[in-house]
């Protein structure tokens, strides 16, 4: 299904009529335009599936290096986590209202992809995310033995994450890459003054992974930064 949301596609938006699709399962039938969305969704599609693959950039200005998500709690989902083999891995809560949480109650194991920055298109995660579809549409033998699949080195399973926060605000900088490995202590950027005089080093709270990258260079006070996993 490549589009969904046609209004939120024109505007550039994740929203319907101030709504987030997203945030509406299982919807409702004489609900909001974005609740009914989601009940026909969950009627005439979810009903008929064994399984899904939904996909997901990084929030505005937020770059998520290639990641997987799954529930914890269903064990299909985590298995088929395995075969995707995004670079990075890991088990996600489940947000009321959310695709996945309703899904999740009907038993239909659900991969959530992350990778990428919203209305940007990022290569690698394009083409990891292709590749990991591949992979779990071979594992169900439901394309030809004769497609080609890349092949990529095994993933790497998270197990907890915390977001690094801005201590001061002001402009900021990275020197480090997003999907890079870190070590405690390592400087991650820089957040300087308007005029360059003053600067503080972000570093790594421990030995871990960049999973994600705030890109905007303006930042605030307790701003979400750095997403490192380990």
């Amino acid at each position: 299904m490549p589009l969904l949301n046609v209004f939120g596609f024109l505007n550039l938006s994740r929203d319907m009529h101030g709504k987030d699709v997203n945030r509406s399962f299982p919807g409702s039938k004489k609900g909001s335009l974005a609740g009914r969305m989601a009940f026909y969704l969950m009627q005439e599609i979810v009903e008929n599936v064994d399984f899904g693959i939904d996909f997901h950039t990084g929030g505005e200005q937020r770059c998520n290096y290639p990641q997987i998500r799954y529930t914890n709690e269903d064990e299909q989902a985590k298995h088929l986590a395995t075969i995707f083999n995004a670079p990075y891995q890991f088990a996600s809560k489940l947000i009321p209202k959310s695709f996945r949480n309703a899904c999740y109650k009907h038993n239909i194991p659900i991969l959530v992809f992350e990778g990428g920055e919203a209305l940007r298109l990022d290569r690698l995660s394009i083409k990891k995310g292709i590749n990991g579809t591949l992979n779990v549409l071979r594992y169900f033998d439901m394309i030809a033995k004769s497609v080609i699949i890349p092949e990529m080195e095994k993933g790497i399973e998270i197990i907890s994450r915390k977001w690094v926060r801005a201590k001061y605000a002001g402009l900021f900088r990275t020197i480090i890459k997003n999907g890079a490995s870190v070590k405690k202590g390592q400087t991650l950027g820089y957040i300087m003054d308007t005029y360059g005089e003053t600067s503080f080093k972000i570093k790594a709270p421990y030995d871990g992974y960049i999973i994600a990258v705030n890109n905007f260079p303006i930042i605030n006070m307790g701003d979400a930064i750095f997403h490192i996993g380990r």
